[in-house]
């Protein structure tokens, strides 16, 4: 309930500086804000031995977003990115590389990772002249976004064969990496007007996720999640005010 409050925050807050900007430019009345949500698939791999065994690398995702037309091709575009927290349960075996460390016992992880945060936008928009109501759009922008990703170990593996849980013995199983970051990113698709009020959209989206280097946070412990650059595969629809 914190994360769902802290993103309507960060989307009221640009919302409220978009509508003043367009205030301020006096926007005719054909070039309509909006808002929109919409539904994303976000692709994003490991390095391996820094994350690619420990965290699911696809994850379903909502983006909620406000729309400025500075003209007829152009327009500028904030929202707020975020995910319910997914977890992926991982058997790791004696060898095997979990977070830069190589292990010395077999264990079992559960991990869970939450990334979220604002992003702001320049879009072009070309729309079809056989059918205006079809367009080509394009953007590039800045995300804010915060990756906290936290590995449990549920349990080692003695060499006896029993099972040592960590919680058990009064040890904390958690390991938490946690980092935010402005990165680039980018997206190209179309955009349909079902309406003159609504309208429908399906985007390819980059970012710049490898950007991230993320180390463990608690003290004492030894850890590196290291990110490739992250693919968003969204379909959302819009309402124009």
């Amino acid at each position: 309930m914190k994360s769902m409050h802290k993103a309507v925050n960060s989307f009221v807050v640009a919302t409220s500086i978009l509508a003043s900007g367009a205030a301020i430019a006096k926007i005719e009345a054909p070039f309509r804000s909006y808002v929109g949500m919409d539904v994303q698939i976000r692709h994003m791999n490991f390095q391996k031995g820094y994350g690619q065994n420990l965290f699911k690398h696809d994850i379903t995702q909502g983006n909620v977003f406000f729309g400025v037309p500075l003209d007829e091709n152009f327009r500028i575009e904030a929202g707020y990115e975020a995910n319910p927290g997914k977890t992926r349960t991982n058997y790791l075996n004696v060898g095997d590389v979990s977070a830069g460390t190589t292990l010395g016992l077999a264990q079992q992880t559960i991990s869970t990772s939450r990334i979220h945060g604002p992003h702001i936008s320049l879009s072009a928009v070309l729309p079809l002249k056989s059918n205006p109501n079809f367009k080509w759009v394009g953007s590039i922008g800045v995300a804010h976004l915060r990756m906290n990703l936290v590995r449990n170990t549920n349990f080692f593996v003695l060499p006896d064969g029993s099972l040592y849980y960590l919680s058990a013995h009064g040890l904390s199983p958690a390991t938490t990496f946690l980092q935010t970051k402005n990165i680039l990113k980018c997206s190209l698709g179309v955009e349909y007007d079902l309406s003159t009020d609504w309208g429908f959209r399906a985007l390819i989206g980059w970012e710049n996720t490898k950007k991230f280097s993320i180390p463990s946070v608690e003290a004492g412990t030894i850890g590196l999640i290291n990110p490739r650059n992250s693919m968003l595969y969204s379909m959302g629809i819009f309402l124009k005010l």
